[in-house]
């Protein structure tokens, strides 16, 4: 979870917990790392992935316009290196990683008039989980 942008993030992540805790995941199998921002989300949850210590992992992040691209070269990077890194490890990653162009878009998308992409991202982690378990198991 990043600390930037901390009462949208930390949204996103009531919204994931609930999600996974109504799904049966027991409170003591949760396990929440916080970081800066969202590099570090993305850098973070490659590092964990590939400890292979985790079931699956959820990213949760905002990145908002400002001024210049920044918003559009860091959500490429982030992204990128998320999807790289649950393709090269096979650990499932969720992206809750919220883009907007303001502070009241991403809130709309942290629990409000857009729903919850914290809880988004959980529910397609769960269903990514429950896909790879009814897969043939190629050892």
């Amino acid at each position: 979870v990043a600390e930037f942008h901390a009462d949208i993030t930390a949204a996103l992540e009531q919204g994931a917990k609930q999600t996974v805790y109504d799904a049966g995941v027991l409170e003591s199998h949760v396990a929440t790392y916080r970081v800066a921002g969202s590099f570090e989300v993305a850098q973070l949850t490659s590092l964990l992935a590939k400890q292979h210590q985790h079931e699956a992992i959820i990213a949760l992040s905002v990145i908002i316009k400002g001024e210049t691209t920044h918003d559009q070269h860091l959500a490429a990077a982030v992204t990128d290196e998320l999807l790289r890194t649950a393709n090269e490890t096979d650990v499932p990653i969720g992206l809750g990683v919220v883009t907007a162009n303001t502070v009241a878009q991403a809130k709309d998308r942290a629990g409000g008039t857009k729903g919850n992409r914290g809880s988004d991202a959980a529910q397609a982690v769960l269903g990514l989980l429950h896909t790879m378990a009814t897969l043939p198991s190629y050892e």
